[in-house]
């Protein structure tokens, strides 16, 4: 019950997330932000930061949050139903699934707090 349980609470964050960042996008015009250390810097639409260590963020993509609507949402709904049925294919695909969400974002977590700006 807990895994259908982290299951769905993934899928609300997931589609939160995704849908937050297609409404936020600017386009790729710069907006101002002050970090935690009182710094301003220039925030980007198409990279979020201009000094990023990692080139590209995944989570930040386009083409990473239609993955996330398109095909792993889906996933997910269909890997729930797999594992209420007890298959083996269920529980491997929840267990995919779950590597790729905690890998996509804690890269992102892991590249804002390396950067020099914060």
């Amino acid at each position: 019950m807990s895994i259908l349980i982290l299951s769905i609470l993934t899928i609300a964050l997931l589609l939160t997330s995704s849908i937050t960042g297609i409404v936020t996008d600017t386009g790729g015009n710069p907006y101002p932000y002050t970090t935690l250390i009182r710094r301003n810097v220039d925030i980007y639409g198409v990279l979020v930061y201009i000094n990023t260590i990692i080139s590209t963020k995944p989570s930040d993509s386009a083409v990473s949050i239609g993955v996330n609507i398109v095909i792993v949402l889906p996933l997910f709904v269909f890997g729930i139903f797999q594992y209420r049925r007890g298959t083996l294919m269920g529980r491997l695909l929840l267990a995919s699934l779950f590597t790729y969400v905690a890998w996509i974002y804690l890269l992102g977590v892991m590249e804002i707090c390396s950067m020099p700006c914060f």
